[in-house]
């Protein structure tokens, strides 16, 4: 379970992400340990813009991760089997 600063940097990822890409949802949060998780979002229909999506989440997530240590893995929802 994610604890009150995990949830605080996820959502000021998710609120950088959406003033870039209001479309975005988030869908989803599945733990795989104390400090990693599975991130589930909507995308954009066009492809270009789900690249610059997929770059900005790779840059907030590094972020996230040399700043509080924990690991955001970022995937599309409609990605999940």
């Amino acid at each position: 379970m994610m604890n009150f600063k995990q949830k605080e940097v996820l959502e000021s990822i998710i609120a950088e992400l959406r003033q870039k890409f209001p479309e975005v949802r988030l869908t989803g949060v599945e733990e795989l340990s104390p400090h990693e998780f599975w991130v589930i979002l909507t995308e954009p229909d066009d492809e270009e813009r789900q690249l610059a999506l997929d770059a900005l989440q790779g840059e907030l997530g590094t972020d996230a991760l040399l700043n509080y240590g924990v690991n955001f893995h970022f995937m599309p929802a409609g990605g999940i089997l």
